[in-house]
């Protein structure tokens, strides 16, 4: 059965339940075959996905956290954001704070007149608090005393 995005890249979808036949020879776990073999090299590279996956966990790489994630983050933005294409996201990078982080991708059709009726599926808008609106207002006050 072919999925969503095996469709729109192409790519053949997962193997199929093997039998006891195909597989295994009195309890022994043969060598994949060349088919099995070539689904494997056409998988993305490990540290390439690990960075996606910490993307789309939490939103954001932080250098001083996971150096080695955010190295990697900030080298193939390229790749990450081609893999985050078919979600409407894009990995941006702040260089001067030490961060990625996810944004949407701005659409031709986007009104910003609707930005009260908009929501993407995979971002949440969070209500700040009382406490939380108070000190950023008290915030905004220093910064611009300052």
């Amino acid at each position: 059965m072919t999925g969503f995005f095996d469709q729109l890249t192409g790519k053949p979808s997962a193997k199929p339940a093997a039998t006891e036949d195909d597989d295994t020879t009195d309890g022994l776990v043969q060598a994949p075959s060349d088919a099995a073999q070539s689904a494997l090299d056409e998988r993305t590279e490990t540290r390439l996905r690990d960075a996606t996956q910490e993307l789309l966990k939490y939103g954001l790489l932080e250098a001083e956290q996971k150096p080695n994630l955010y190295r990697i983050a900030t080298v193939q933005q390229e790749q990450i954001n081609s893999i985050l294409e078919p979600l409407d996201l894009v990995a941006t990078v702040d260089d001067i704070r030490g961060l990625v982080f996810l944004t949407v991708r701005p659409t031709a059709t986007a009104d910003s007149s609707d930005d009260a009726d908009w929501s993407h599926p995979l971002v949440r808008k969070q209500r700040l608090t009382l406490e939380q609106s108070l000190m950023v207002a008290l915030l905004r006050q220093i910064f611009v005393a300052h």
